[in-house]
């Protein structure tokens, strides 16, 4: 025999002194005799002492009893040899079983996730007779309906359980345990059984539960991990051509292979394999989007050597789209042996394949021509299917009426057109051959002060906003010498302002082209800008690329990357709404707004979405939840207690049924205590009643 609460009886025990008590303090009231006189009976010394003795043993041994039995209730007592016998009571189970993708780590030789289907059977094994048992994923569907089954029947569906990729949270499928026990009467003892490891970023959630008072709660938690482990974390940075990736693991230091393939409707191609070393507690790289003189989609695959306590979370993918070599016609305005001297010697060595690395992975097919030849050069650089191409003007290139006409063409048709100011730029002839294409009216030159101030450069900015913060700080201060006089046209934007309002870079479309004219020289005749390598390069690059303009190019800015089992919304390109789309067998529909929400595949790696005809549109990358990768744990008591407390502070009405496994078994044991109790009690009246009224007559 054991007690649930042992103190309890033991005070109930102590108890049993009152009786003995209240006996004690019962005197015999004395008898009454008639003598005729006491004057012959010898005096004597009364004694103050008084004998005392228990009276009345029936009643006291029949209280004594009663508050022994009310000590037993209390403490709850059970007799070891309930718990090996078969549970006769029904019982309704919502069994929360976690099976997020930190379920696949391992503990020592099995995986924490078979861990948890023996500690699950096991409590199926132990429920009574009549039972009804749900289990609730998590993660899981939340629109999927909770299921009632035999206990039988659920051994059966925990078998075929298999681990998924997704994050876990507990919080959504203990709440929807506790509606779903709502359906049960009184008569059914109602518990809430969770098996998981018990994630950090599992339970945070759990704060914001209400659960009802009338429901037991029990934790068991599988697998005992040392949090040791490290993960991927994908990202990408910049925008366009300054787009790169970037990733992150959690572990310092190690190697990490990168491995691209390059897709598309030919057959995949296995590009080079780089071997990266994450030294000196460094713990991301940056590896530029490029795959040398190849383009299109690639998909990347990134691994590490593991031997932590989970090697499925070290590799990650990623997807990104590299664009051909973009065309660039830089046209002279005079014919010059020596190279430096001529008006495009800067953009041309801002542009060349010398100045390509990873802040800058744009690279450009470079032409140069004479004004008078332009339209033939424009011919030779476009392809009959694309207009891919750009454009730079400098001042003095003063075109034919041939030259004119093949660039309005070739800008009408897509192309793209960069104009620089300057001494000898005449605005008069180049409005004249153009039609008014520039974005601006010219005016005159204007001296400066030798330093040009520009207005602030935030991070929205059009052109410069992707650039660092010491980059948009030295833009503010441009050693520029003149400018011209000018006003923008109508229909055109200026990207960037002098501090006075005057426009620096201004751009406008024309057709399906765009043109940009920048306010200074591209030579040094106008300052001397071009001497900060980097901030003229990359300026060069982005009004190369915004110029240029083609379709292309929003395929480098697309989102490609997701988490396992994540909604992801997709920016297609115009003229999108209402076309159907596929992805890893599933079709999904575009909205009006050119938006494609898909749901990405439960199983990592790179998928192709595809249009109706089978199309390649892009590809999507699919990663586990970084947050997996973090094995940090709780105990199981640690949850009980968070639980119960969520419990406690609902409580408006009082617990309907007991709280452990051993106290329903024992609940026979209680009921006929209490019984026994109440025939005492009962009697108790009685039995004085009868006994003093015996007495009565005696006397």
């Amino acid at each position: 025999m054991s007690f649930t609460n042992p103190w309890l009886f033991a005070a109930g025990v102590a108890c049993l002194m009152i009786p003995v008590w209240v006996h004690l303090q019962r005197r015999r009231q004395p008898r009454r005799v008639v003598f005729s006189t006491n004057r012959f009976i010898d005096p004597s010394e009364l004694s103050t002492r008084k004998k005392r003795s228990i009276q009345d043993w029936p009643l006291f041994l029949l209280r004594c009893l009663a508050v022994l039995f009310l000590a037993l209730v209390f403490s709850k007592v059970f007799f070891a040899g309930m718990a090996a016998t078969p549970k006769l009571q029904r019982e309704a189970i919502a069994l929360v079983f976690d099976r997020s993708a930190s379920m696949q780590a391992m503990s020592g030789d099995e995986t924490v996730f078979d861990q948890a289907k023996r500690l699950a059977k096991r409590a199926l094994d132990e429920t009574g007779h009549g039972s009804q048992v749900a289990i609730l994923f998590a993660p899981g569907q939340a629109d999927e309906p909770v299921r009632w089954v035999r206990p039988s029947e659920a051994t059966r569906t925990l078998d075929a359980a298999t681990p998924s990729h997704r994050a876990g949270d507990l919080a959504a499928p203990i709440h929807k345990a506790a509606q779903s026990l709502g359906r049960f009467g009184p008569d059914f003892p109602k518990i809430i059984h969770v098996v998981s490891d018990l994630q950090l970023s599992a339970i945070e959630a759990l704060g914001d539960l209400t659960l009802p008072p009338n429901v037991t709660l029990r934790v068991a938690k599988a697998g005992e991990l040392e949090p040791v482990n490290g993960g991927f974390q994908v990202g990408a940075r910049g925008r366009g051509v300054l787009r790169t990736g970037v990733y992150r693991h959690s572990r310092p230091g190690g190697g990490i292979t990168v491995e691209d393939e390059l897709h598309g409707e030919a057959e995949a191609g296995r590009l080079a394999k780089r071997e990266v070393d994450l030294a000196g507690g460094q713990t991301a790289l940056a590896v530029p989007y490029t795959a040398g003189n190849r383009y299109g989609w690639v998909a990347r695959t990134l691994t590490t050597p593991g031997g932590d306590a989970w090697p499925g979370d070290d590799r990650a993918f990623d997807a990104f789209y590299v664009q051909q070599p973009l065309p660039v016609l830089l046209i002279e305005p005079k014919s010059t042996a020596k190279t430096f001297l001529r008006k495009t010697f800067f953009l041309g060595r801002a542009l060349s394949p010398e100045n390509f690395s990873e802040e800058i992975p744009m690279q450009f097919e470079l032409h140069h021509g004479m004004p008078i030849s332009a339209a033939a050069e424009l011919l030779t650089l476009t392809k009959p299917d694309s207009s891919r191409g750009l454009v730079v003007l400098p001042d003095g290139a003063n075109l034919t009426a041939g030259g004119a006409a093949a660039l309005k063409k070739f800008v009408a048709s897509g192309g793209g057109l960069l104009v620089f100011g300057g001494p000898e730029f005449q605005a008069g002839s180049i409005d004249a051959a153009l039609d008014e294409l520039l974005p601006v009216s010219v005016g005159g030159p204007e001296p400066l002060d030798g330093m040009a101030t520009l207005e602030a450069v935030s991070v929205r900015h059009p052109l410069w906003g992707e650039l660092s913060a010491e980059h948009r700080r030295r833009l503010r201060r441009l050693p520029l010498t003149h400018r011209h006089a000018a006003t923008v046209r109508t229909g055109a934007v200026p990207l960037a302002s002098f501090a006075d309002r005057v426009p620096f870079i201004v751009e406008k479309t024309h057709g399906a082209g765009r043109v940009i004219f920048v306010n200074a020289s591209a030579d040094r005749s106008w300052g001397k800008w071009q001497t900060d390598g980097a901030l003229f390069v990359v300026t060069s690059h982005l009004l190369a690329v915004r110029a240029a303009g083609q379709a292309e190019n929003h395929r480098r800015d697309v989102t490609t990357q997701g988490s396992a089992g994540q909604t992801l919304t997709l920016r297609l390109p115009e003229n999108s709404a209402g076309q159907a789309f596929e992805l890893n067998k599933k079709s999904f529909t575009a909205n009006d707004e050119n938006r494609l929400v898909v749901d990405l595949p439960e199983e990592p790696g790179v998928y192709s979405l595809t249009d109706a005809q089978g199309g390649l549109v892009q590809l999507i990358a699919v990663n586990l939840p970084p947050a997996e990768s973090d094995l940090a744990a709780v105990q199981g008591i640690v949850v009980q207690r968070q639980l119960e407390k969520l419990r406690q502070s609902s409580d408006e009405e009082a617990a309907a049924f007991l709280k452990a496994g051993t106290e329903s078994e024992s609940s026979v044991v209680w009921r006929t205590l209490l019984i026994l109790l109440a025939l005492l009690l009962a009697a108790e009246p009685l039995i004085s009643n009868r006994y003093h009224s015996a007495v009565t007559n005696t006397k």
